[in-house]
């Protein structure tokens, strides 16, 4: 996994940090877990949270190869491995290795029909 200090320059955290005010400063006006800008409900606060940079155009994670940004640190870590080659999703059956899950599942269904991948990264 990617530390965080490799993910996000200063300037990232600075408007992580202003993000995280702004957003206590309106979930006391809105109890509901609903997007004052769309009006999705959410279940939890910490999805409001994220689909509130969305509208505010907060992105704390910022690339430090290329400086894309993003609003989630789980789609930076999904950026970087385009950049590292890291490919931690192997194939039981043949042993090939992909960047993602969603390509060693394709790979099943075209190369090992009726096998089922394993979730996850495996060693």
């Amino acid at each position: 996994q990617v530390e965080e200090s490799a993910m996000m320059g200063v300037s990232g955290y600075v408007e992580y940090l202003r993000e995280q005010e702004v957003s206590e400063r309106w979930f006391r006006y809105n109890p509901r877990l609903t997007c004052i800008y769309c009006a999705k409900s959410f279940n939890q606060k910490g999805s409001l949270d994220r689909h509130m940079r969305l509208h505010m155009g907060i992105t704390p994670f910022v690339c430090r190869m290329c400086g894309k940004k993003y609003t989630r640190k789980d789609q930076l870590e999904y950026h970087i491995r385009k950049h590292t080659g890291n490919k931690p999703f192997h194939c039981h059956v043949c042993g090939k290795s992909f960047p993602f899950q969603a390509i060693l599942n394709q790979h099943f269904r075209k190369n090992h029909p009726g096998c089922i991948p394993l979730e996850g990264p495996h060693s």
